[in-house]
């Protein structure tokens, strides 16, 4: 593994004009006592979403964020998020709305799930 990561997992955040909730949602997942890391995909959003990611306090330690030029839809910014991943050597990898649709109280649940079946 990389040692520039000390968390195994990675919550993949595909983001397009989610400035209003994505400190919030950067906050809630950097809170829990689960060593991940998340990586924000942005697909250029107008509203400044990658802005407010690079001015978090977790910026470049726990969260990182992936810049794409222009909007490219959800399927490849996953695979783009996967790409990156993979290429740092996560153990797992989370799929998450940055919309809240998805709770951050859930990692846990869905960690200890894919760690003991």
């Amino acid at each position: 593994m990389n040692d520039a990561h000390h968390a195994r997992h990675l919550i993949l955040l595909p983001t397009y004009n989610e400035r209003e909730n994505i400190s919030d949602l950067l906050d809630a997942l950097c809170a829990l006592d689960e060593p991940v890391d998340v990586l924000v995909i942005d697909d250029s959003s107008p509203d400044g979403t990658s802005e407010e990611v690079m001015h978090h306090s977790a910026f470049a330690t726990r969260v990182f964020l992936l810049l794409r030029r222009k909007k490219e839809g959800l399927g490849s910014a996953y695979r783009s998020g996967f790409a990156w991943g993979l290429e740092r050597a996560y153990a797992t990898f989370i799929q998450m709305d940055a919309d809240f649709s998805h709770r951050p109280d859930d990692v846990p649940r869905l960690l200890d799930a894919i760690q003991n079946g």
